[in-house]
């Protein structure tokens, strides 16, 4: 018999790791659930980087919030490099903001692990969101978070979160030129 969520969760708070089992039930629930969030958050709170390909597959659900849930589990907090591309796919084409969104602000935890070719285009993207006020306001913030993950700022040094943000004044020109530099881009002039 498959153990509920809740005791899977339950177990993790209480232990601070799951058993053999509660992995199995996990993996279970990767498979099979129709709306998996639970298992994916609960998977990565457990450090399961093992369970990688099986979360991977819900970057392809058909629900926006299972998948948002899992580019930001599997990309930016597991550090799964190898679902970049797709991060950069949902990033880029993603129908849904939200997605998209999470998508961007989580490829700068994973740029540095990134063969050279794919590191330089997502760089590359990065910037130049921030770079076309084309872009709306929140989308470019997004995209900054990125920039400030892959030059290691650290935590406290973020700049505060905001529901309408005023990216002009919120990016810092300096960083946003070391990271230009740092990862070869070209500016188009």
């Amino acid at each position: 018999m498959v153990k509920s969520i809740d005791a899977i969760r339950n177990e993790l708070i209480k232990e601070n790791r799951l058993s053999s089992q509660s992995i199995q039930d996990l993996k279970w629930y990767l498979e099979n659930d129709p709306r998996p969030h639970m298992s994916i958050m609960l998977a990565t709170d457990a450090g399961l980087k093992a369970l990688g390909s099986l979360m991977a597959k819900h970057l392809e659900h058909n629900d926006d919030f299972i998948r948002e849930v899992t580019v930001g589990c599997i990309v930016g907090r597991l550090f799964l490099a190898e679902y970049a591309l797709k991060a950069f796919e949902l990033a880029k084409n993603d129908p849904y903001d939200n997605v998209r969104g999470l998508a961007i602000s989580n490829l700068g935890a994973v740029l540095d692990k990134l063969d050279k070719k794919l590191k330089k285009e997502i760089a590359e993207y990065i910037y130049g969101v921030i770079s076309n006020p084309t872009y709306d306001s929140l989308y470019r913030d997004c995209a900054y978070h990125s920039v400030v993950v892959a030059m290691e700022i650290p935590l406290e040094k973020w700049p505060q979160a905001q529901r309408d943000p005023d990216i002009e004044k919120l990016v810092d020109k300096e960083l946003l030129e070391a990271f230009r530099k740092k990862y070869e881009i070209k500016v188009k002039v």
